[in-house]
């Protein structure tokens, strides 16, 4: 009966735990990136609601936009940055936070197809919607700012230009503009479920300890 009643407790804390997760949190922010000659160059900012992070060519899209792309090309709005690990640097102006950042994020979206004119500086802005998921960490001074997943919805954009002759269609820009929500355990609920272990852990031993000790004899009472 009583290890019945002990697993009931440790159930109700670890149901308490469980409930005891912080909220998510709004996201919001940008992955933009352009042709630096042969390179391109990408950056990511994020704002948390206390904090906005800033990473410099950092990131690198998988598979990546198409850089030389004919008309009628197609172009993949669905990409991942694999696992990526970068430093932000804190910049009052841009309300940004000295931080050390680590994540993954993908954004899943159609195709979208080239439509340009054959003629010299056209240009062709293509936009779809995408959906976004992924994990961030983020962590100060040996602090964790944050450390959960990410999922949401953005908007995606490509731009394609005939910089240089009508027929010469190149990538000119794309962003992908990011709104999501994370979520992240609370420590105080971690605490909580560890406090349920250590007490059941205690009960049984103390339960164990009952049933294993030599118990007294009883003695007839002496003949007055």
């Amino acid at each position: 009966m009583r290890t019945l009643i002990a697993g009931i407790v440790f159930v109700v804390f670890a149901m308490c735990a469980g409930r005891a997760t912080a909220d998510p949190v709004a996201v919001t922010g940008f992955l933009t990136g352009q042709p630096r000659g042969a390179l391109i160059q990408e950056e990511l900012e994020l704002s948390f609601p206390e904090f906005t992070i800033l990473l410099s060519d950092v990131t690198h899209l998988i598979p990546g936009f198409c850089d030389e792309c004919g008309n009628g090309s197609p172009v993949r709005f669905t990409e991942t940055t694999g696992t990526f690990s970068g430093h932000s640097i804190g910049d009052p102006g841009l309300r940004t936070i000295d931080a050390d950042v680590t994540g993954e994020l993908s954004f899943d979206g159609p195709t979208d197809v080239i439509s340009i004119a054959p003629e010299q500086f056209a240009s062709d802005v293509l936009s779809e919607s995408v959906r976004i998921s992924g994990r961030l960490r983020v962590t100060q001074a040996n602090r964790v700012l944050f450390s959960g997943m990410l999922s949401g919805s953005g908007l995606a954009s490509a731009v394609y230009a005939n910089r240089f002759s009508a027929f010469s269609t190149r990538l000119e820009a794309y962003q992908y503009d990011i709104n999501g929500a994370a979520t992240t355990p609370e420590p105080a609920s971690i605490a909580l479920l560890a406090t349920g272990i250590a007490w059941l852990g205690a009960r049984q031993r103390f339960t164990s300890f009952r049933r294993t000790r030599p118990r007294r004899s009883k003695r007839a009472p002496a003949p007055r």
